[in-house]
């Protein structure tokens, strides 16, 4: 059984029913919708990034997808806070928002 359901301004997402411990998780499409959390990290705009979080902290937990272009197997699966830590010299503070060379 698989159920769509609606993520805020975001486009449908279709999860199967089996995974029942992430039946209440936010998810949504790399390429069709992503939020806008991830498009400012993923461009390594960490001002524009720590005024999303402020402004919108539920983006901090909900899940990016890329599916296989031709059969929709989920090819990876990101929270917002896995592209901060893959961006290669990028030392954040956690603590406090701040990149060490800032301060």
């Amino acid at each position: 059984k698989t159920e769509t359901y609606k993520t805020d301004n975001l486009s449908p997402v279709h999860r199967s029913s089996d995974d029942a411990s992430n039946e209440h998780e936010k998810e949504v499409d790399y390429y069709y919708n992503p939020t806008e959390l991830f498009r400012w990290i993923n461009y390594r705009k960490w001002e524009g990034a720590r005024a999303r979080v402020q402004s919108d902290p539920e983006e901090c937990s909900t899940w990016i997808i890329s599916r296989h272009s031709s059969d929709g197997r989920v090819l990876w699966r990101q929270l917002p806070l896995h592209l901060v830590c893959m961006q290669s010299g990028v030392p954040v503070d956690l603590k406090n928002g701040s990149n060490r060379d800032d301060q």
